[in-house]
This record gives C-alpha cells, sequence and structure tokens, in this order.
C-alpha cells in the first residue's frame, strides 16, 4: 500500500552527518540527532522521543545527500519499528542503507541502528526530482557560479565541529576558503581528513600562531581575491550558523551587489544565551551613536562582504571586535548595510564552543567603541557627509 509521506527538511537541524562510507550499493552514515529541535519540545519535551516519520525522511535525505539530488518517496514498502530512538539516551545512530536503480526508481532499504540495538527496517521505493549538489562544479542554483562567492571560515580550536560545518556548507557552495588560526587541538587534522578538495575551490590557509578572528578573516579576504572572487560569505565554524541560509544571504547581494550584507539572528530564541542578548543590545546602541544608522544585530558573523570595497581594508584591531570596526568603516564609507534574517543554531550548553574571553575581549570592544566614538566626530561623519555631497557637486558640474 502506497503512503504518502509529507515533505520537510530535517538535516543540519534536526540531525547533522557525523561520518560517512559508501560502495556502488551501500552507505554508512553516522548521524548526531539534536534533541533541541523544536519537534522534540513541542511533543516529547521530558521523554523525547524521533517520531517514525522522521526516521523515513531522515533516511531520504540521506540518501539525497548521496547522491546529490533531492528524492521523493514513490511507495513506502515495508516499515518496522522495533525500538524507540531517545536522543538523550542515543545522540548518535547509524543508517546503513542498500540500494538499487530500476528504470529511474530506486529500491532502498535501511538499516537504523546503534551497535546491537535495531531501531527500525524501511523499505521504500524513491525517485529523483532534480539534482541539487555536484561534486565537478559549483552548485549554480543562486548564480553563484556567475557572481563568484565563496564562503570564508575561519576556525581555531573546533576539531568536534568544522567536518560537520564543511559538509553543510558545501552541499550549497562548492568555493570554500578555511582559515586554521593556529589551532593547537586536531582541528587541522579534521579538515584535512575529509576530502574536500574535490570541490572546485577549497583553500586552506593555516598558520601556527593565534592571531585572532579579524586576523584571520582578513587573511580570507586576501586569498578570496587572489582567486578572483568578487564577494566573501563569511560562517563561524561552530556551527550555528546554518548553510541554508546561504542562499538568501547571495540573493539579497545579488540585488545590491555594492552593499554588506549582516545576518540578523531572531532574539525571541529560547535557546539563546542571554548573555547574547545584552551584549548585542550594546553593541547596536555604540554602532548607532557611531554612524547615525540603526541595526538589528551588530555582531552575527554571518555576512557577505563585496571584496572590492572591503577586502583591501587594513584593519586596526584582529581579534572579535574587528568585526564591529568594518560595520562602523564601511558605514563611514556609505556602503550599504543591509540586515537579512537568518536563523541560528544554539546546542546544549555542554556542546557549545566559544573562544570569548568575556573580560578581556569586553575591554577590548569597549575600549574600541570609545576610540570609534572620538574618530565618529572627526572623521566619520563628516566623511559621510562628503561622500554624500560629492555626487551632488559632480552632477551640478555636468
Amino acid at each position: 500500500m502506497d503512503k504518502k509521506i509529507i515533505k520537510m527538511t530535517l538535516k543540519d537541524n534536526f540531525f547533522t552527518i557525523k561520518s560517512q562510507n559508501a560502495t556502488d550499493s551501500n552507505a554508512e552514515f553516522r548521524v548526531k540527532l539534536n534533541a533541541e529541535n523544536f519537534v522534540y519540545q513541542a511533543h516529547f519535551p521530558n521523554n523525547p522521543i524521533t517520531p517514525g516519520v522522521c526516521l523515513v525522511q531522515m533516511a531520504v535525505e540521506l540518501f539525497g545527500f548521496l547522491k546529490g539530488k533531492n528524492f521523493s518517496i514513490k511507495t513506502l514498502k515495508n516499515v518496522k519499528f522495533t525500538a524507540p530512538v531517545n536522543p538523550l539516551e542515543f545522540p548518535e545512530i547509524d543508517f546503513l542503507i542498500n540500494f538499487t536503480e530500476n528504470e529511474n526508481l530506486w529500491q532502498v532499504k535501511v538499516l537504523i541502528k546503534e551497535k546491537e540495538i535495531v531501531f527500525a527496517k524501511i523499505s521504500l521505493v524513491v525517485s529523483s526530482e532534480y539534482s541539487v549538489v555536484s561534486s565537478a562544479k559549483p552548485n549554480t542554483q543562486y548564480s553563484l557560479l556567475n557572481t563568484q562567492y565563496c564562503v570564508i571560515i575561519p576556525v581555531y580550536n573546533s576539531e568536534k565541529h568544522i567536518a560537520n560545518v564543511l559538509t553543510s556548507v558545501l552541499q550549497h557552495i562548492d568555493n570554500v576558503i578555511v582559515v586554521n588560526d593556529g589551532s593547537t587541538d586536531g582541528t587541522l587534522e579534521a579538515i584535512k581528513r575529509n576530502t574536500f578538495q574535490k570541490r572546485v575551490t577549497f583553500e586552506l590557509v593555516s598558520y601556527t600562531k593565534n592571531r585572532g578572528k579579524g586576523y584571520a578573516l582578513q587573511q580570507g579576504f586576501s586569498r578570496a581575491l587572489e582567486l578572483g572572487f568578487t564577494h566573501a560569505i563569511t560562517m563561524d565554524a561552530d556551527g550555528q550558523h546554518l548553510a541554508t541560509d546561504i542562499a538568501t544571504l547571495v540573493q539579497t547581494s545579488e540585488k545590491q551587489p555594492n552593499a554588506l550584507i549582516v545576518g540578523a539572528r531572531k532574539f525571541d530564541n529560547p535557546n539563546m544565551p542571554q548573555g547574547n542578548i545584552f551584549a548585542n543590545n550594546f553593541s547596536n546602541f555604540w554602532f548607532m551613536v557611531q554612524t547615525g544608522k540603526k541595526l538589528p544585530d551588530t555582531q552575527t558573523g554571518f555576512r557577505v562582504y563585496p571584496l572590492q570595497k572591503i577586502g583591501k581594508m587594513r584593519l586596526f584591531t584582529n581579534r572579535y571586535e574587528a568585526e564591529l570596526e568594518m560595520l562602523v568603516r564601511s558605514a563611514w564609507r556609505n556602503i550599504p548595510i543591509i540586515s537579512q534574517p537568518i536563523n541560528v543554531y544554539y546546542p546544549p550548553v555542554n556542546e557549545r564552543l566559544s573562544h570569548f574571553r568575556g573580560g578581556k575581549d569586553f575591554f577590548r570592544i569597549s575600549v574600541l567603541n570609545t576610540i570609534l566614538c572620538f574618530v565618529a566626530v572627526i572623521y566619520g561623519y563628516p566623511s559621510m557627509f562628503l561622500r554624500r555631497l560629492m555626487p551632488r557637486i559632480h552632477k551640478l558640474k555636468t
């Protein structure tokens, strides 16, 4: 009996891929479940159980990831759920997939397990809808090939997260530059173990001494310009930024290619740390004082930079405060700054990665704000005024 399954997207939010191995007819995926996902919170807040329909959809999405296509379920033949999957008890599970093709239809058999425990057996027939990933050329779904966008990911001691972040990003864009900012754990090895070099452009910039996020971004911008890219999308390496938002940011950027696009997080997220909300409000206030402009989120690192406008900017700061400096100085240059809503994932507290050094970095940001307020009076505001005035003067002369 055929059964229709409601289409949804679970990858990167409901679950993430930890590892994969594949042959011509078999594949094995190790996935990590996100117990904080709204599905669990809405239906099973005290005793989270993975719904059977989600397990089926996960199998379809994993097969689609393997083949680089989206698949729809034509027939759901046999499904046996033999044990509940509690993400708190089993945060990681295995999907063993066997597949054969017959006249553009794929026969797919899936075994879901963890060691000796079998959770489900699924047999289904799927058909391909359209190609979404290519290992031979960049994904042109969002005109990424024509407009020459790349992703820059600065990374420091993110051994547990970087592989998943890269796997997710490479589903949406092939051009990636990773800047290893002097990591001392297994981050560099985690990057090199993966086969991302098969993509059109995968660049690794690495140095031994930790220099800070601002320095890493500058190194990434320089390499992007050398490679001929016109725009750089910056993302953090901790997994909080969702690669599914790349398309939205790029689409906004393509409409105004000279603008700096800044992701805007949703601050009503119940999982957002209260310290983040305070820090962002603090930063937003001083940005308005220094530029006369309002932004809802001045602290997010998920942005699109027009490299010809910003890529060669020499920063005075090298660490977290560098992103604030780039925003303020861009405003002084009258570079349009556009906010674009984005999603964000906050993992459980014990899994969060942060290198923000509370006292030291907050002090550095405070000092920077003080300096920027002074410079805004003698340079920032006069510069913005003159840059607005010059086109009018030029028009009168002509």
